[in-house]
């Protein structure tokens, strides 16, 4: 499941940043409506590529190590969980 960088005002108007899984753009913006957040900027992340050109946020590596963590758990190998990730 893809994952979306998203920054969202709440109800009383703070901004709150972050990383979600959803299926596409949209259902990630009704998954932070849901949460009572008002989505101003949802964009799909492309794990490796956030890792190896700035950096990664701790968001980031948690998300990666997560996914990891699922597809190794369900029985793939080490090496095709990283393919798959990358």
């Amino acid at each position: 499941m893809p994952a979306f960088e998203f920054n969202a005002l709440t109800a009383d108007g703070r901004s709150e940043k972050g990383v979600l899984q959803a299926d596409t753009v949209r259902a990630a913006r009704s998954l932070l409506r849901d949460r009572g957040l008002n989505p101003l900027v949802v964009k799909e992340v492309d794990a490796a590529a956030s890792v190896s050109q700035r950096g990664a946020s701790s968001a980031a590596l948690a998300l990666m190590a997560r996914q990891l963590a699922t597809l190794v758990g369900a029985g793939l190998p080490i090496d095709e969980a990283l393919s798959a990730l990358a």
